[in-house]
């Protein structure tokens, strides 16, 4: 039996195991946390395989909070103390910035139970998350960290699980909650009609969809939820299993008390359309700001930690009067962050969110407000002359022709914020970090993702 320190934890969740009395390498595991002293046999080791026996617990260990916790996969981590599971996540983000960073790396704690705005539940019989590990299903009725109208909305769902056996191709259903308690949610139908090598769906599919999506609705009315512009995403054919993010070619969101019934037919979502539902469309609060949320859409799922990070962003860039934003999707980041009397130009791919930043500027006052459809992936023209720049990329990070567009756009400060830490160490090194021709201001984390080993991660740089 070999003996092994627990030092760390994986971004994954899982323990870092340090031998204590041979000389071998590193080992993995799931379950222990920091501070423990673990075993593992040597036969397991050898089968590739890294069950610990705990000999010593850590002094930092807790009960988990959840009967679902370690199956589930919505959270790495719960029998460790979340004031030591917070310095694991700054000393994760010292190891990777620390060296280029003089100051103390703060991780601001966030409320820790039912802080989860939006969720994805698979469905297949009922609601639940995916398994830890795996693609099997588990189901959930309950969820402490979500927030309570989701939480509620769970429930009520997966009690009423059997009326849903008319409808096979229902394979999910994202759910947002806002400050309010409202919700708003979007089915995923799977389809197989094709035409013009989109996937879409026909008029009987619809009605059919119609129905189920009315169920859904008078479930959670009837559990007392206020239900807001909400609709169906179907989504290409096949039983493998799919991100929640990943939403397909065709969303149809409209079922609207002023549109009615969509089965009639698709209606192109544009910033008048917007407009004239914005009423019945979710909205959530920021730094007293409020922002129109379409179902689906992109949106930080810790509203308290997104706050908090704009407020920063805010003193950082607290002498600007115009500034740049990349990845600006519905423009929460940089009108929650800056007064509207600053001129900002957002560059956005999609159509949609553009629309909702326009409409969303308008509704904040913001006149010199400019959304630019732009492919930031493939920056095939200079970036407009700004100062400076705000940047919240994907968990990919930027291409390397952005980052080159970036050097190259005569920058004075730069605030990134970034869901993979991992990948803002890769980009401030592409960007000159370590040549010196950008330097570290600020560098702080937010916990948006208590109970998990992710965090974002801000970065105030200067030029």
């Amino acid at each position: 039996m070999a003996k092994y320190e627990v030092r760390d934890l994986m971004t994954d969740g899982r323990a870092v195991l340090v031998p204590m009395d041979i000389n071998g390498p590193l080992q993995f595991a799931t379950g222990p946390v920091p501070g423990d002293i673990v075993e593992l046999e040597e036969e397991l080791l050898k089968n590739g395989q890294s069950q610990a026996q705990i000999l010593q617990a850590s002094p930092y260990r807790q009960e988990k909070f959840c009967p679902n916790f370690p199956r589930c996969g919505a959270c790495a981590v719960q029998e460790l103390q979340y004031e030591r599971l917070l310095q694991c996540k700054a000393e994760h983000l010292a190891h990777l910035l620390g060296r280029h960073y003089s100051g103390v790396i703060e991780i601001l704690p966030a409320k820790a139970w039912h802080y989860r705005r939006k969720a994805f539940w698979h469905f297949e019989q009922s609601f639940g998350y995916l398994a830890r590990g795996s693609n099997d299903l588990l189901p959930v009725s309950s969820c402490p960290i979500l927030h309570e109208s989701l939480e509620t909305a769970l429930a009520v769902l997966n009690k009423s699980s059997a009326k849903f056996a008319e409808w096979p191709e229902l394979r999910g259903l994202h759910i947002r909650a806002n400050y309010r308690g409202e919700v708003a949610f979007l089915l995923v139908l799977e389809e197989q009609v094709k035409k013009r090598g989109i996937y879409l769906a026909r008029a009987e599919d619809l009605a059919r969809a119609g129905e189920l999506f009315h169920l859904v609705q008078s479930l959670l009315q009837a559990a007392g939820l206020v239900v807001c512009l909400s609709g169906i995403n179907y989504r290409r054919g096949g039983r493998r299993r799919f991100s929640g993010e990943n939403l397909g070619p065709l969303t149809v969101l409209l079922w609207s008390k002023r549109l009615g019934d969509p089965s009639q037919g698709l209606l192109p979502m544009d910033e008048e359309l917007l407009a004239s539902l914005s009423e019945e469309i979710l909205e959530e609060e920021v730094n007293g700001r409020k922002f129109l949320i379409l179902p689906g859409a992109f949106f930080q799922v810790n509203p308290q930690s997104f706050a908090e990070s704009c407020r920063r962003i805010g003193q950082a860039f607290a002498e600007v009067d115009e500034c740049l934003e990349l990845f600006s999707g519905t423009g929460a980041l940089a009108m929650a962050a800056l007064p509207s009397s600053v001129a900002i130009t957002a560059l956005e791919l999609s159509e949609l969110s553009l629309a909702t930043a326009k409409l969303n500027a308008k509704r904040n006052k913001f006149s010199n407000y400019e959304a630019v459809q732009y492919d930031l992936r493939r920056p095939a023209q200079q970036l407009s002359q700004s100062r400076n720049l705000i940047v919240d990329p994907p968990r990919s990070g930027l291409s390397k022709e952005l980052v080159e567009a970036i050097r190259a756009a005569g920058l004075e400060q730069l605030v990134y914020l970034s869901c993979h830490p991992a990948k803002l160490a890769r980009d401030l090194k592409l960007l000159g970090l370590e040549a010196g021709r950008v330097k570290i201001r600020e560098l702080v984390a937010y916990d948006y993702f208590p109970w998990t080993m992710d965090y974002e991660a801000l970065a105030v740089l200067e030029f």
